[in-house]
């Protein structure tokens, strides 16, 4: 079911992603149910017992867990981090910049989420973004087509790369220029990552120590398959 829209390489809005499942949901000869959380799977009767949140049962002969990693979202333990008394959140729960509006901002990592967030809620609050590693860009936008695309015609987007290469790739941020041109300005700045946290304040390498209202982990997930 193609995606509706005259331009194949743009980004849609999060609203038009949403119509476009909801309209290919329909046409499935499927019983969809959502909002409603599995918390047991029994074998029974040749097949399983599927029990769900709030009551109710589904018999089925075959199950799939299809449940991915973004239901186990990764917080790293980084020094002093468990005593620090501002808010702490991670990308996960993040919503709108506005919560952080004239506050001091620390976004941990170096990944699209990370960049992104941190170029977002900059425009609302001072924010550092920090990490271990650099933030490596690629581009968006290669030959007039969206690398995407030139993913998908070498046949690297489904390449089993991970069984080749020891080390796995850092993660690249794909970017049409935005947020390279963000960090360039300062706004968010990059340092390295904090060598500790106490209270209320970040200790840098350099031995400096700043107060901080607000730290968001933008460190990805972990698999979560109980």
């Amino acid at each position: 079911m193609p995606f509706p829209g005259s331009d194949p390489d743009r980004y849609p809005h999060r609203d038009e992603v949403a119509a476009y499942l909801s309209a290919y949901a329909a046409r499935l000869d499927a019983d969809i149910r959502t909002s409603r959380r599995v918390t047991a799977v029994r074998p029974a009767d040749g097949g399983f017992e599927v029990e769900l949140a709030g009551g109710g049962r589904l018999a089925a002969r075959a199950v799939v867990a299809a449940s991915g990693t973004f239901a186990n979202p990764y917080r790293p333990a980084l020094p002093g981090l468990e005593g620090f008394t501002g808010t702490v959140l991670h990308a996960a729960d993040y919503r709108s910049p506005h919560w952080f509006a004239g506050q001091r901002v620390i976004v941990v990592g170096a990944g699209n989420s990370a960049v992104q967030i941190a170029a977002e809620v900059a425009t609302v609050a001072r924010v550092t973004l920090t990490s271990r590693g650099p933030v490596k860009f690629a581009r968006q936008h290669i030959g007039g087509r969206d690398l995407h695309f030139w993913l998908k015609r070498t046949g690297l987007d489904i390449a089993p790369l991970g069984r080749l290469l020891r080390t796995p790739p850092t993660q690249l941020v794909i970017d049409d220029g935005h947020y390279r041109a963000a960090l360039a300005q300062g706004a968010p700045d990059r340092r390295e990552l904090f060598t500790g946290i106490d209270g209320a304040k970040a200790l840098w390498p350099d031995r400096t120590r700043e107060e901080v209202d607000a730290i968001i982990l933008a460190t990805g997930h972990r698999p979560d398959l109980p």
